[in-house]
């Protein structure tokens, strides 16, 4: 036989079904042989086989039913075309990979990301803006990050951009903090607030907060520090935006205190 024959799927089910039927066959003529002559062993055995092709019958009916019906299904569902057509579409349902999916890229003016790039940087962070608590009218005046006074309450404007042109960030934490200058400092929490990131391009973009921040009460240099936090981020590296700025005015020679941190269990020597 060509083994072509084999492989069409047609022929095989040509054989399956030509070989039912020889069975069929034998078992009926060895039903009516046995219920002729009394011969119980072949009666027996015939309507074995008869059962066994009744009850396959009913599954291949079954089946059929089964796949017309979900034939029946694909053909309602699918949508309208020229009468008399018919195209066969392969699965109504995809399963999605759960490694492929639209990601966001939430992003701030950072200046370690650039830098581990090579690129020079500037501390004046454009995407950070400090400004004094808004007045009867509503205006707030801009406050240079080089002259903030102690003691004293200023609004922190953040900008924040997404990469992403498909997923937005929908309730995304914004964490501001400050670090104090000196070695082995922690940082000095100010606030959190929650904002709604669209995409790039769209209305909303990019999206806008901000956090009061009573400076503290020693004159000296700090690191203000916002922070965004995203567990889908496609670029999480982009996340940490910092502006320098100075409390107090330091005169010259400045004279200034060094707080230094020893966060180890153990005693350690410094040389300054």
């Amino acid at each position: 036989m060509d083994s072509r024959k084999c492989k069409d799927p047609r022929w095989r089910w040509f054989f399956l079904i030509l070989a039912a039927a020889i069975v069929f066959v034998a078992a009926l003529f060895l039903y009516f042989f046995g219920w002729l002559f009394g011969a119980g062993i072949l009666y027996s055995l015939a309507v074995i086989l008869l059962f066994c092709f009744a009850l396959a019958g009913a599954i291949a009916i079954g089946l059929l039913l089964y796949a017309l019906f979900r034939r029946w299904c694909e053909l309602r569902g699918a949508p309208p075309k020229g009468q008399g057509t018919r195209e066969k579409t392969g699965q109504t349902s995809t399963r999605v990979p759960s490694t492929i999916y639209k990601r966001p890229d939430p992003l701030i003016y950072s200046q370690y990301y650039f830098m581990a790039r090579g690129f020079a940087v500037t501390w004046d962070n454009p995407d950070i803006t400090i400004t004094e608590l808004p007045a009867p009218d509503g205006t707030m005046t801009p406050v240079p990050s080089h002259a903030l006074l102690p003691n004293h309450t200023y609004r922190i404007h953040a900008r924040i951009l997404n990469g992403s042109l498909e997923a937005p960030a929908v309730g995304m934490p914004v964490l501001f903090w400050y670090l104090t200058f000196g070695i082995g400092i922690v940082p000095t929490p100010i606030g959190l607030t929650i904002v709604n990131l669209p995409v790039k391009g769209a209305s909303g973009h990019p999206a806008k907060t901000f956090h009061d921040w009573r400076t503290p009460a020693t004159a000296g240099h700090y690191c203000l520090q916002i922070g965004l936090f995203w567990g889908d981020d496609a670029e999480p590296d982009n996340n940490l935006g910092q502006e320098n700025v100075n409390v107090g005015k330091l005169a010259s020679p400045a004279t200034f205190k060094f707080p230094l941190r020893n966060d180890s269990p153990a005693t350690r020597r410094f040389c300054l």
